[in-house]
Protein backbone atom coordinates (compact mmCIF):
# COMPACT_ATOMS: atom_id res chain seq x y z
CA UNK A 1 0.00 0.00 0.00
CA UNK A 2 1.45 3.38 -0.89
CA UNK A 3 0.46 5.21 2.30
CA UNK A 4 0.06 2.59 5.04
CA UNK A 5 0.93 -0.96 5.99
CA UNK A 6 -0.64 -3.85 7.83
CA UNK A 7 1.03 -6.27 10.21
CA UNK A 8 -0.66 -9.28 11.73
CA UNK A 9 1.40 -9.89 14.83
CA UNK A 10 1.36 -12.11 17.87
CA UNK A 11 2.80 -10.58 21.00
CA UNK A 12 5.16 -13.06 22.58
CA UNK A 13 7.60 -10.71 24.29
CA UNK A 14 7.43 -8.02 26.95
CA UNK A 15 7.65 -5.00 24.64
CA UNK A 16 4.07 -3.94 23.83
CA UNK A 17 3.20 -4.09 20.14
CA UNK A 18 2.27 -0.40 20.20
CA UNK A 19 5.82 0.53 21.23
CA UNK A 20 7.33 -1.81 18.67
CA UNK A 21 5.22 -0.34 15.86
CA UNK A 22 5.97 3.20 17.05
CA UNK A 23 9.71 2.53 16.96
CA UNK A 24 9.41 0.90 13.55
CA UNK A 25 7.38 3.81 12.14
CA UNK A 26 9.69 6.45 13.58
CA UNK A 27 12.82 4.71 12.32
CA UNK A 28 11.38 4.20 8.84
CA UNK A 29 10.12 7.80 8.65
CA UNK A 30 13.57 9.12 9.57
CA UNK A 31 15.19 6.89 6.95
CA UNK A 32 12.66 7.81 4.24
CA UNK A 33 12.75 11.54 4.96
CA UNK A 34 16.55 11.60 4.96
CA UNK A 35 16.79 9.56 1.75
CA UNK A 36 14.28 11.74 -0.12
CA UNK A 37 15.26 15.03 1.56
CA UNK A 38 11.83 15.72 2.99
CA UNK A 39 10.19 16.26 6.37
CA UNK A 40 6.91 15.32 8.00
CA UNK A 41 4.65 12.32 8.23
CA UNK A 42 4.79 9.58 5.64
CA UNK A 43 1.92 7.41 6.86
CA UNK A 44 -1.79 8.06 6.39
CA UNK A 45 -3.08 7.66 9.95
CA UNK A 46 -1.96 6.92 13.46
CA UNK A 47 -1.26 3.34 14.49
CA UNK A 48 -4.32 1.21 15.18
CA UNK A 49 -4.41 -2.17 16.87
CA UNK A 50 -7.17 -4.74 16.88
CA UNK A 51 -7.11 -7.60 19.35
CA UNK A 52 -7.92 -10.90 17.65
CA UNK A 53 -10.45 -12.82 19.74
CA UNK A 54 -11.06 -15.99 17.68
CA UNK A 55 -9.62 -18.22 14.99
CA UNK A 56 -12.37 -17.10 12.63
CA UNK A 57 -11.48 -13.45 13.17
CA UNK A 58 -7.80 -14.26 12.62
CA UNK A 59 -8.53 -15.92 9.29
CA UNK A 60 -10.73 -13.01 8.14
CA UNK A 61 -8.17 -10.38 9.20
CA UNK A 62 -5.50 -12.25 7.26
CA UNK A 63 -7.75 -12.31 4.17
CA UNK A 64 -8.54 -8.60 4.64
CA UNK A 65 -4.85 -7.73 4.74
CA UNK A 66 -4.05 -9.87 1.72
CA UNK A 67 -6.98 -8.45 -0.27
CA UNK A 68 -6.12 -4.82 0.56
CA UNK A 69 -4.10 -4.10 -2.63
CA UNK A 70 -6.87 -5.55 -4.80
CA UNK A 71 -9.68 -3.71 -2.99
CA UNK A 72 -7.65 -0.48 -3.37
CA UNK A 73 -7.42 -1.08 -7.13
CA UNK A 74 -3.64 -1.46 -7.19
CA UNK A 75 -3.76 -4.92 -8.78
CA UNK A 76 -6.29 -7.30 -10.33
CA UNK A 77 -4.49 -10.42 -9.17
CA UNK A 78 -2.94 -10.71 -5.69
CA UNK A 79 0.02 -12.54 -7.21
CA UNK A 80 1.00 -9.27 -8.92
CA UNK A 81 1.60 -7.37 -5.66
CA UNK A 82 5.17 -8.09 -4.50
CA UNK A 83 4.93 -6.29 -1.13
CA UNK A 84 2.52 -8.77 0.41
CA UNK A 85 3.06 -12.02 2.24
CA UNK A 86 0.18 -13.44 0.19
CA UNK A 87 2.77 -14.68 -2.30
CA UNK A 88 4.33 -16.78 0.47
CA UNK A 89 1.01 -18.08 1.78
CA UNK A 90 -0.06 -19.04 -1.75
CA UNK A 91 3.24 -20.82 -2.41
CA UNK A 92 4.24 -18.37 -5.16
CA UNK A 93 7.36 -17.26 -3.30
CA UNK A 94 9.49 -18.89 -0.62
CA UNK A 95 9.55 -16.08 1.93
CA UNK A 96 10.81 -16.53 5.46
CA UNK A 97 9.71 -13.31 7.17
CA UNK A 98 6.26 -14.55 8.21
CA UNK A 99 5.40 -17.63 10.23
CA UNK A 100 2.59 -19.02 8.13
CA UNK A 101 1.87 -22.07 10.29
CA UNK A 102 -0.93 -20.59 12.41
CA UNK A 103 -3.00 -19.27 9.50
CA UNK A 104 -2.32 -22.18 7.15
CA UNK A 105 -3.03 -24.59 10.00
CA UNK A 106 -6.63 -23.40 9.87
CA UNK A 107 -6.85 -24.82 6.34
CA UNK A 108 -5.00 -28.06 7.20
CA UNK A 109 -1.81 -26.52 5.76
CA UNK A 110 -3.44 -26.47 2.35
CA UNK A 111 -2.23 -23.39 0.48
CA UNK A 112 -4.88 -23.92 -2.18
CA UNK A 113 -7.67 -23.86 0.42
CA UNK A 114 -6.26 -20.69 1.96
CA UNK A 115 -6.01 -19.07 -1.49
CA UNK A 116 -9.61 -20.08 -2.20
CA UNK A 117 -10.78 -18.55 1.10
CA UNK A 118 -8.94 -15.30 0.34
CA UNK A 119 -10.34 -15.19 -3.21
CA UNK A 120 -13.89 -15.81 -1.98
CA UNK A 121 -13.52 -13.08 0.65
CA UNK A 122 -12.95 -10.34 -1.95
CA UNK A 123 -16.57 -9.34 -2.59
CA UNK A 124 -17.46 -9.33 1.11
CA UNK A 125 -14.45 -7.20 1.99
CA UNK A 126 -15.08 -4.83 -0.92
CA UNK A 127 -18.76 -4.42 0.05
CA UNK A 128 -17.80 -3.71 3.64
CA UNK A 129 -15.30 -1.05 2.55
CA UNK A 130 -17.95 0.59 0.36
CA UNK A 131 -20.46 0.50 3.22
CA UNK A 132 -17.95 2.09 5.60
CA UNK A 133 -17.40 4.93 3.11
CA UNK A 134 -21.15 5.53 2.84
CA UNK A 135 -21.63 5.54 6.60
CA UNK A 136 -18.78 7.98 7.19
CA UNK A 137 -20.13 10.61 4.77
Amino acid sequence: MPNHFHFLMRQNFKLPISKLVSKLGTSYSKYFNKKYERVGHIFQDAFKAVRIESDSQLLWVSAYIHQNPRVAGLVENLGEYPWSSYLDYAGLRNGSLCDQSLILGMTQNNRGEYGKFVAESFEKIKQRKELELLLLD
